[in-house]
């Protein structure tokens, strides 16, 4: 929902939308200077949905309802403004993405409300097939400061001018997206979530952006590059990872997602990252639409009250050939270094 209070005309604005706001407020503005000027007043008498709404008068106000029929969810939005990230280096970029994959406290500040939205829709769109489970504010009203206190994480927009009254403590990532900067409360832990991304996920990604910074693409072909290239990056481990909790699940045994995860990335840079990844809300989220979907494909699970619980200390599972390994003197070495 967003609200705009505007007191010297006794007047509220509010929209509630699944959507952002600004986008179902832009939609209205399109289809209104589509019109001519006398249907314009027809169009909005059209409305006929009225609520009334008590002013300091006491005075009966209608409020016009208008449904639009939106192709996306803000869950995965097609937003058409990806090349607003470009406002960032392309390792500060790679910086907030890891923050956000870490899922940190990260407050996003510019003069610009609407670049602020932009920019926040486009971190959503490159995060996805994954969903941001914690707290999201595209532009913070000023009264609501105390949001930025919370213990969770959270990403919020703001004014540069709310960042006078705001008490930054814990753990924060600060992101100035005028200025193309991007700094924490904490000094090491921006290079901490950076370094936990494997390598060779930053190269991929900076030798596919980096031509772009440079050249005079137009914006559709800077949004079609940027959107191909997290796209490839999210599918490639999150793809992977589905198809092999579903090959463990079809073989209808328990088994312990933590020593699989320590099992299959075991020899490569991705172990570190996948162990932190495994605790964030997003993965969470991201087994149990799994799960859903497979049951609703028909396929039988056996296991325990919570995925996150499932226990077996004594076993690893080979994921290739859907088998159990069991410690041996032959391999006690790697199962002490697990």
């Amino acid at each position: 929902m967003f609200c705009y209070v505007k007191q010297t005309d006794e007047c509220t604005f509010i929209l509630t939308s699944q959507y952002l706001h600004w986008s179902l407020f832009i939609n209205i503005l399109l289809h209104l200077i589509q019109l001519p000027s006398p249907q314009r007043v027809l169009f909005l008498s059209s409305l006929h949905h009225l609520i009334p709404l008590p002013t300091l008068n006491q005075l009966n106000y209608p409020l016009f309802s208008f449904h639009s029929h939106l192709p996306q969810q803000i869950n995965q939005p097609s937003s058409g403004c990806l090349s607003s990230l470009l406002c960032l280096p392309i390792t500060q970029l790679m910086m907030l993405f890891s923050s956000i994959l870490n899922e940190r406290r990260i407050i996003i500040q510019s003069n610009s409300a609407q670049k602020i939205s932009e920019f926040i829709v486009s971190l959503l769109e490159i995060f996805s097939p994954l969903k941001w489970q914690h707290l999201l504010v595209p532009f913070l009203p000023i009264k609501y400061t105390e949001l930025t206190e919370t213990p969770t994480p959270f990403i919020i927009g703001v004014d540069p001018s709310i960042m006078e009254i705001i008490d930054l403590f814990d753990i924060i990532v600060f992101v100035d997206i005028d200025k193309g900067i991007i700094k924490s409360t904490d000094s090491t832990i921006i290079k901490s979530d950076y370094e936990l991304i494997p390598s060779k996920w930053i190269n991929s990604i900076t030798n596919t952006l980096k031509p772009i910074y440079s050249h005079s693409e137009t914006v559709d072909d800077k949004n079609i590059i940027i959107k191909k290239a997290f796209n490839e990056l999210m599918n490639c481990f999150i793809k992977d990872i589905e198809i092999r909790i579903r090959s463990m699940i079809e073989t209808n045994t328990e088994y312990n997602v933590k020593e699989f995860y320590k099992d299959y990335f075991f020899l490569g840079e991705e172990r570190k990252f996948i162990e932190m990844f495994s605790k964030t809300a997003a993965f969470d989220q991201f087994v149990l639409e799994t799960e859903q979907k497979y049951k609703s494909e028909g396929i039988k699970l056996k296991r325990k009250p919570s995925l996150l619980s499932w226990f077996n200390k004594e076993e690893l599972i080979d994921v290739d050939n859907a088998t159990l390994i069991t410690p041996t003197k032959e391999n006690q070495q790697l199962f002490n270094l697990l």
